[in-house]
């Protein structure tokens, strides 16, 4: 996968395809992509996408104070 960097003829399918994975749209650089199907390069299947970040910083702060409770109580016994 390395050395097709050094390949000046790649398909322009192979392109989009890196493109979706590393979440980079190429038309900007490769003018024949524009003129295809480019898709989103949104997540759609991320359920998280909408939730502020106030919300899992917190959830996460909950979880520790949790997760330290138990320890304490563990380490009684």
């Amino acid at each position: 996968m390395y050395l097709m960097f050094d390949n000046t003829q790649i398909d322009l399918e192979t392109v989009m395809s890196i493109g979706n994975i590393i979440h980079h749209d190429f038309s900007d650089e490769i003018k024949e992509l524009s003129s295809m199907n480019n898709h989103s390069f949104e997540d759609p299947e991320n359920p998280y996408s909408n939730q502020s970040k106030e919300y899992w910083k917190n959830k996460y702060l909950k979880l520790l104070e949790d997760y330290n409770e138990l320890l304490k109580r563990t380490n009684e016994k």
